[in-house]
């Protein structure tokens, strides 16, 4: 069809399709000053009704209107291309749940496994964690002789088992701990399936720790990791880089004799929001599908995260773990086209925040993130809000650490201690995650709250604590 709009005898609008030269033409005259005139072209230009008075005054026009095209306004656009929506993020996959039978058949009370299927509250008991876990991988570790003095009557992986409840339950001091294991050690003996009947005294219980070996420790959590990816949770698609601050049980004046700290491998953590402490840092790399942990290294404060990320990530590929396919990263490993380079050889898209002033390369996202745009896709673009927000997972990872498992300080000095103390963190993190796979519950997977509560074998010794915690015999000997 074919429009011809003549205003006071002159044609402005001409609008033409295909038909025009098909069926036949049709000329109509239409007078806008008659009252039916004047509504036919307020509907056919869309303008707003005329008002004798104050009101909504008519939009102006838009640019030069010789078609009726021109007469319409634009409409807003979808922020990613139509083209561009099935970009889907690797975090959506969900691990399966496994069946009860087949991990925790004869291990745990049926009436247990059953709350833990039901109840969405349950989340578990201490002694979940032990019966599910025969620790034979730990029991192969080398020990020197040295490293199995301090040990004495105890087993190694009793000591380890005593370390784990000690995480879960946040306890810090070495010397609450070993008050609480004289007023409930019947409880432990049966809920962590520990051999040795006597109880220990802070001073060896610290020794005991020490004598662990960090190397051992980090062997048994890759170990742990191998779990989760047998499991499901863990598909190394999205990864994430990470560093956390540990204060040292340090001051931070320096020792006069000799100049250094009184933790003299330690050093000073200073962050864009003010000074931390004396300490370490962990340098953690997560797996984005649940925000578990696979790889952590221990280092002084005082590195800068551009150096931090590239070993942490070097070295999470040399020791056999297969390389992301996307990597993300704060504004403190970002910034450095070095980082960028190592990223991509390994076949890995770095999404790490970029600086503002890296102009004209930079890409604007949300309210303030910048990345790198010469090294990521141009398809990823529209969707770079949405994989950093993955990001916030690590945030909450660390958040539990600290204010559950009491994780933000150790109770010595030492870099051999600092890595002591965060494997025992991460493997702690790791068993939890293996449990509640296989139990059922993989939505329990990454909660540091799950699997506290003591339970009591044989009933007469202390009833189980429905509330959780720390049980009221133990509570007492605390206080």
């Amino acid at each position: 069809m074919k429009v011809i709009v003549i205003v006071d005898g002159s044609r402005i609008s001409v609008q033409m399709q295909l038909d025009d030269f098909l069926v036949p033409r049709y000329r109509a005259k239409v007078n806008r000053r008659t009252k039916r005139g004047g509504a036919a072209y307020d509907a056919l230009f869309r303008r707003s009704p005329r008002s004798t008075g104050g009101g909504a005054k008519a939009s102006p026009a838009l640019g030069k209107q010789t078609t009726l095209e021109r007469f319409k306004r634009p409409t807003r656009q979808a922020t990613v291309p139509v083209g561009q929506r099935n970009v889907h993020l690797p975090h959506h996959m969900a691990p399966r749940v496994a069946d009860h039978g087949e991990f925790a058949a004869g291990k745990i009370d049926p009436m247990e496994l059953a709350a833990l299927k039901e109840c969405v509250s349950c989340s578990g008991y201490l002694g979940h964690v032990f019966a599910l876990e025969d620790f034979a991988a730990f029991e192969s570790a080398e020990f020197s002789l040295e490293q199995e003095r301090p040990f004495g009557r105890f087993n190694p992986v009793d000591v380890l088992k005593l370390e784990v409840a000690r995480c879960k339950l946040g306890i810090g001091r070495y010397g609450e701990w070993a008050r609480l294991l004289d007023a409930a050690w019947p409880l432990f003996l049966d809920e962590l399936h520990l051999d040795c009947h006597s109880t220990p005294g802070a001073r060896q219980y610290s020794a005991m720790v020490a004598a662990l070996g960090s190397s051992n420790l980090f062997n048994y959590f890759q170990h742990l990791v191998e779990q989760e990816v047998s499991f499901g949770l863990v598909d190394f698609k999205l990864g994430i880089w990470d560093a956390r601050f540990v204060e040292s049980n340090c001051s931070g004046r320096t020792n006069k004799a000799t100049g250094t700290l009184y933790d003299p491998e330690a050093g000073k953590c200073k962050l864009h929001s003010g000074y931390k402490g004396v300490g370490y840092k962990e340098s953690i790399v997560y797996d984005g599908l649940l925000g578990l942990k696979v790889y952590y290294e221990v280092l002084a404060a005082n590195r800068n995260d551009k150096p931090l990320y590239r070993l942490a990530y070097t070295h999470y590929v040399g020791a056999g773990w297969p390389p992301f396919q996307y990597m993300l990263a704060d504004g403190g490993a970002g910034g450095s086209v070095e980082n960028n380079r190592i990223t991509r050889e390994f076949g890995t898209i770095p999404i790490l925040r970029w600086k503002k002033s890296s102009k004209p390369y930079v890409i604007k996202v949300g309210k303030g993130y910048y990345f790198d745009g010469r090294a990521i896709p141009a398809h990823l673009h529209p969707v770079l809000e949405r994989f950093y927000a993955v990001r916030t997972t690590c945030e909450r990872t660390n958040s539990g650490d600290d204010w559950v498992y009491d994780r933000d300080r150790m109770p010595n000095r030492g870099v051999e201690n600092a890595r002591i103390f965060v494997g025992i963190q991460n493997i702690t993190e790791a068993l939890t995650a293996c449990t509640a796979f296989k139990v059922g519950r993989p939505d329990l997977a990454r909660s540091p709250a799950a699997f506290r509560r003591l339970g009591a074998s044989p009933p007469a010794l202390v009833p189980r604590h429905v509330d959780g915690g720390i049980p009221p015999v133990a509570q007492a000997c605390v206080a």
